[in-house]
């Protein structure tokens, strides 16, 4: 990939995630989504097009959206996750008396619908756009300059959702800019993920269930005991993968 396709990808998206939201400003807008139905509806629609306009944009590179998705490293990022979430929960009853959350299967039952009709669609979106796409144009570069570029990159992550709090949620400048900051480190975070993992899909996962987590039991130590067990395995994950490119290279 090259970088004025790369550049090409990333304005058309957000182009689409501008419009997509100033269509949605307005108290009547605002009174519409707050109805899942119509809030999944919208999104399925605003993520069709992003995903059939980025296709058609990579047009003799298709190939590389799919290689991430083989079943290899599908499985291997669903096995990482479910040891993620072993781990979150032997944190959290090792620091704490966690207690069950009330109506657990409605809890279940919400967090699905959002999760793979909302969350996850978005998620798989923004990997490819800002980690996956800006990694494969890396790897055309000099060893120092894919630094800048991810800044640059993480940075534009968290400006393309500044539309969203301001046409949907009216949120106040000062707000706004806290919510860039966070975002700015959650793109951090998701990028040093998939550079030590190099898996698209666990990357993912870590970006859905951060939106959208599943905790059942109520404790203090959630999101805490969650991300240091996604760090945990991310370097695991991390010195295996040099570990087996060592050998790779011994045995060549």
């Amino acid at each position: 990939m090259n970088g004025y396709k790369l550049v090409y990808i990333l304005l058309v998206n957000i182009l689409i995630i501008i419009l997509f939201n100033w269509l949605f400003y307005g108290q009547l807008s605002h009174l519409l989504l707050q109805q899942l139905e119509i809030i999944i509806s919208a999104n399925l629609v605003i993520y069709a097009i992003q995903i059939s306009c980025t296709y058609y944009l990579l047009q003799t590179e298709r190939y590389i959206v799919t290689e991430p998705l083989q079943r290899k490293p599908i499985l291997s990022a669903f096995g990482a996750m479910i040891l993620v979430h072993i781990l979150t929960a032997i944190s959290i009853f090792s620091f704490s008396s966690p207690r069950l959350l009330s109506d657990p299967l409605w809890r279940m039952e919400l967090f699905l619908v959002r999760f793979f009709l909302y969350i996850l669609p978005a998620a798989f979106i923004e990997e490819f756009l800002f980690r996956y796409f800006p990694y494969r144009y890396s790897e055309s570069l000099e060893p120092l300059v894919p630094f800048p570029l991810f800044f640059c990159i993480t940075i534009l992550f968290a400006l393309v959702h500044i539309p969203a709090n301001i046409f949907q949620y009216n949120l106040a400048t000062e707000t706004i800019l806290k919510y860039v900051c966070i975002d700015f480190g959650i793109g951090l975070s998701l990028l040093m993920i998939y550079m030590l993992t190099k898996n698209l899909i666990f990357t993912v996962l870590c970006n859905a269930l951060n939106q959208e987590p599943l905790f059942l039991f109520d404790s203090p130590y959630n999101y805490q005991s969650f991300y240091a067990s996604i760090f945990l395995v991310s370097v695991v994950w991390a010195l295996f993968n040099l570990r087996n490119k060592r050998k790779s290279v011994a045995f060549s």
